[in-house]
């Protein structure tokens, strides 16, 4: 009997075994199943094809993907180096010009900042804190504030930062006998598009169509489905006066989003420099080294389908010199402000 029930247990544990490996095996990734090794050049190419298959926004970027391909893969040598093969691999991506764009492993990330840094940055915070708000101003959640004489100030630096509806009924309540107000996004490089959406619903006067969104639908360039319209309900009561939206470059991803919403009402204009664009949705994959690419595998059009992954255009064009930064103006802000009379 002893004897029969050790062959039972010893019979149960290799069952047990083999099933364990099965499953083990079952879940792991595909390319890891003919275990190739990873090597420079695998790493290169498995990076490649995946901007190939899976990059949503060839159509708006001249370049000849695999003219790029050949011309990097010419450097791979024997011996490379982990930091020289993140260094090539980061610069191949430089060439899609896409601030979405990023290669990360565990102690850098490289990704693509020349939208905003190539440009100048038309504000400096310390300047309108001291000669425009001074110390009469109201946090309200994430949101500066300040009411002037009919007209406010509202500064909103990153749409990574939460609120709440309570916040939101409370600005609301503040601008709402005001006859205009100056919503200040620059240097806003995004964050939460559902904050986007959250906080264009406050003045919008009706359900609006803000943008579409299109999606990869195949391995070719061009293989994109049929855009998909996005809307966006009101909520509350709307503000319904003028808004002037000042932007610069770095008004990037959710914040280049959320302006194309408001360029859809005929009360809004916007001031200052084109924004940074950004308008394609990131997703990530983990390479076979372990390092983990980010890029657009769908993207946004404006209303007209149009892309907008480039920018928007301001209504009004309008600069900070390095000669009024040092005096400590903002002609940007000024020039909202004679908007508004």
């Amino acid at each position: 009997m002893k004897m029969a029930l050790h062959t039972y247990w010893n019979s149960l544990s290799i069952i047990m075994l083999a099933f364990l490996l099965s499953a083990n095996i079952s879940c792991t990734k595909q390319f890891d199943l003919e275990q190739p090794p990873v090597d420079s050049g695998y790493v290169f190419e498995e990076a490649w094809k995946r901007i190939d298959t899976r990059y949503s926004l060839f159509g708006t970027k001249n370049i000849d993907w695999q003219l790029i391909h050949d011309a990097y893969k010419s450097r791979i040598r024997s011996g490379l180096t982990e930091n020289e093969l993140f260094e090539l691999i980061a610069e191949m991506l430089m060439e899609l010009k896409d601030g979405h764009v990023a290669l990360s492993k565990s102690s850098r990330t490289s990704a693509y900042d020349q939208f905003y840094t190539s440009f100048s940055t038309n504000f400096n915070w310390q300047n309108i804190l001291l000669k425009y708000l001074g110390n009469q101003i109201d946090n309200i959640g994430p949101f500066i504030f300040k009411a002037g004489d009919g007209v406010s100030y509202i500064r909103y630096a990153s749409f990574n930062d939460d609120f709440t509806e309570e916040q939101l009924d409370n600005l609301m309540d503040k601008i709402s006998s005001q006859r205009g107000i100056i919503l200040d996004l620059r240097h806003n490089m995004g964050g939460n598009l559902n904050n986007a959406a959250r906080l264009f619903s406050r003045f919008a006067d009706t359900t609006t169509l803000v943008k579409y969104t299109q999606e990869k639908s195949g391995s070719g360039h061009n293989d994109l489905g049929k855009p998909i319209p996005y809307h966006v309900e009101k909520k509350g009561f709307p503000y319904t006066g003028k808004i002037i939206i000042l932007t610069n470059r770095r008004c990037f991803s959710a914040c280049n989003e959320f302006i194309l919403y408001m360029s859809e009402l005929p009360r809004v204009k916007l001031l200052g420099d084109r924004t940074g664009g950004g308008s394609g949705l990131p997703e990530e994959f983990i390479l076979a080294n372990g390092w983990i690419l980010r890029y657009p595998s769908s993207h946004s059009l404006s209303v007209r389908k149009e892309y907008v992954e480039d920018g928007i255009e301001p209504d009004i064009v309008a600069e900070i010199s390095s000669v009024d930064e040092y005096n400590g103006r903002d002609p940007i802000l000024e020039r909202a402000i004679a908007e508004m009379q």
